[in-house]
């Protein structure tokens, strides 16, 4: 079984439940403060979509 989690805070990265699941991708969605915030939240999630980069270049990032 496999979740895609995607969110814009740090309480989103755990929304699942890491027992109930085989696979869990996390998406972090920022547009603000993304300086500030990228080296908390690149530990946090998987994969990182600033600036409005839009849902193309997140399904790029996932096939890397």
């Amino acid at each position: 079984i496999h979740a895609i989690v995607i969110g814009d805070g740090l309480h989103d990265a755990k929304m699942v439940d890491k027992k109930l699941w085989r696979t869990i991708l996390s998406i972090w969605l920022c547009n603000d403060k993304v300086d500030e915030r990228i080296e908390k939240y690149s530990s946090a999630f998987d994969v990182m979509i600033t600036h409005d980069e839009g849902f193309e270049n997140m399904i790029e990032k996932i096939w890397l």
